[in-house]
């Protein structure tokens, strides 16, 4: 009986025991879950953070993209006006050759009409001198028939 007697105690000391462990397992299990949730909150502010930071970046970019789209858009229309002030020039440019070439045809007319009618001043000239000439000669026709 007291080998029994024995028994029950250990019996009895066994769930104790088997307590302790268990408590001593559950608060080793709850630092864990602590430490755990401790490092998923961490991890979820880093992530917070770092999701903060990319929709800043993110939104920097767009800001910038934007810009950049405006410049483009400037940049464009100041090419187009470049273009349309090139072709205006060209055109002025084709305008002004062909005042050059009708000058030209203009002065060379007038040349020649210069040239033409100088010629024909010297021929006036010519046929004036003869007539002096024709009037001289017949004064002296006269005068040899007065004397």
């Amino acid at each position: 009986c007291s080998g029994s007697g024995s028994g029950v105690e250990e019996l009895a000391d066994v769930p104790a025991w088997q307590s302790r462990e268990l408590l001593k397992l559950i608060a080793e299990l709850r630092l864990r879950e602590q430490a755990v949730l401790k490092s998923q909150a961490e991890l979820d502010a880093s992530h917070a953070n770092e999701i903060s930071g990319l929709q800043m970046e993110l939104a920097a970019l767009a800001t910038r993209c934007k810009e950049l789209e405006g410049t483009l858009a400037r940049r464009q229309s100041e090419e187009s006006l470049r273009q349309g002030e090139v072709a205006s020039m060209k055109a002025t440019v084709v305008r002004l050759e062909q005042h050059v070439e009708s000058n030209s045809s203009t002065m060379r007319d007038l040349e020649e009409a210069v040239a033409v009618r100088n010629a024909l001043m010297r021929n006036q000239d010519r046929r004036i001198e003869l007539r002096e000439q024709e009037h001289r000669l017949q004064l002296v026709k006269l005068q040899a028939a007065i004397e």
